[in-house]
C-alpha cells in the first residue's frame, strides 16, 4: 500500500498522498478497534472476522480497479519491480534509513505497549480509562495528516531530524508529566509527532530507489514489526524494574540517536539548497 501510494501520487505530493494512507491507520486503531469490540459484545466474535472478510473483498475489488491514470505523472515514474531484498540492502542511503526506522519503532512499542498498565497500576484509573489515551493519541495522529502538505513544501531529507527530535521532546515531556490528565494532553502530541515523523521516514525509503520501491518497503515492514516484538520483550523486563516514566526517557534517547544519524545528510542538503528561495518539494 505504502509503494502504490508513492507509485500514484503526483510529483511533490507524496507526502500528502502518503497522509491519507496514514489517516487509514488511525482510523483503523481508533475507530476499528472499537467498533470490533462493540460488535464482539453485542453480535459475536465471528461477526468481526465476518465484516473483515467483507472488507477485504471490498479493497480487493477497489485495487483491481485502480490504474495508473489516476495520476497523470505515474506514467514517467518507473514501474514496481520485486528483486532480491539482498539486494535492496545494497541501496544507497538504505541501511541507515532502516536503522532510524529500528530506533523509532523500539522506542514507540516500548512505551506504547506499556501505557496501559501504566494508567491501571500506577495512576490507579480503571481499564476504561485507556481509551482517553487511545483517542487522545489516535485524534493527534489524525489532524497531523493536514500538516503533511507542508512536509511536502520541504525536502524531507532536511525535515527528519527535526520531526525525531520533536519527538524525543515528547517521550522527555511525558516522561516528566505526572498525572492522567497531562498525561491524555500528551498523548495528542504524541501521535502527532509520531504521524510526521513516520511519514517523513516511508517518504525516505519510497524515495531510495522506484524500481526496487515494494522490496525496500517490504524490509521496512520487518523491521517493524521485529522491533515490535524486540521492543515488547525488553521493555516488559525494563518496565517492572524501573517503571515506565522511565521508559519514555529511554525512548527520548533512541529517538535523539536517530535524529543524530541524519543530521550530516540534512545538512549537506540544506547547503546545497540555501541558494534558492523555496525548498523543491521533492524526497
Amino acid at each position: 500500500v505504502y509503494a502504490q501510494a508513492a507509485f500514484i501520487s503526483p510529483a511533490g505530493y507524496e507526502s500528502r498522498v502518503l497522509g491519507q494512507v496514514l489517516l487509514g491507520w488511525t482510523i483503523s486503531m481508533v475507530g476499528g478497534v472499537t467498533l470490533a469490540a462493540l460488535l464482539a459484545d453485542f453480535v459475536g466474535w465471528r461477526s468481526v472476522y465476518v465484516l473483515l472478510s467483507l472488507l477485504s473483498l471490498f479493497v480487493l475489488y477497489r485495487f483491481q480497479r485502480l490504474s495508473v491514470a489516476v495520476s497523470p505523472n505515474a506514467a514517467q515514474k518507473r514501474p514496481i519491480v520485486a528483486p532480491s531484498p539482498f539486494a535492496a540492502w545494497r541501496i544507497p542511503g538504505v541501511p541507515v534509513l532502516l536503522l532510524k526506522v529500528a530506533l523509532y519503532m523500539i522506542s514507540f512499542y516500548a512505551v506504547y505497549g506499556f501505557v496501559g498498565d501504566y494508567v491501571v497500576q500506577s495512576l490507579k484509573r480503571p481499564l476504561s480509562a485507556n481509551a482517553w489515551v487511545v483517542v487522545a493519541y489516535g485524534s493527534g495522529f489524525g489532524v497531523a495528516a493536514l500538516l503533511d502538505a507542508q512536509l511536502d513544501r520541504f525536502n524531507t531529507v532536511i525535515t527528519t531530524p527535526i520531526a525525531l527530535l520533536f519527538l524525543a521532546l515528547v517521550y522527555m515531556a511525558l516522561y516528566l508529566s505526572q498525572g492522567f490528565v497531562l498525561l491524555v494532553s500528551l498523548a495528542f502530541f504524541w501521535g502527532l509527532m509520531n504521524h510526521l515523523a513516520l511519514n517523513v521516514l516511508i517518504a525516505r525509503l519510497s524515495a531510495a530507489d522506484a524500481a526496487q520501491r515494494v522490496t525496500v518497503l517490504g524490509l521496512y515492514s520487518g523491521i517493524t514489526y521485529l522491533c515490535m516484538g524486540f521492543a515488547t520483550m525488553v521493555a516488559g523486563v525494563l518496565y517492572a524494574r524501573i517503571g515506565w516514566p522511565l521508559l519514555n526517557g529511554l525512548a527520548a534517547s533512541l529517538c535523539i540517536v536517530a535524529a543524530l544519524l541524519a543530521f550530516p545528510q540534512a545538512r549537506n542538503t540544506w547547503h546545497q539548497h540555501s541558494g534558492s528561495k523555496k525548498i523543491k518539494a521533492r524526497p
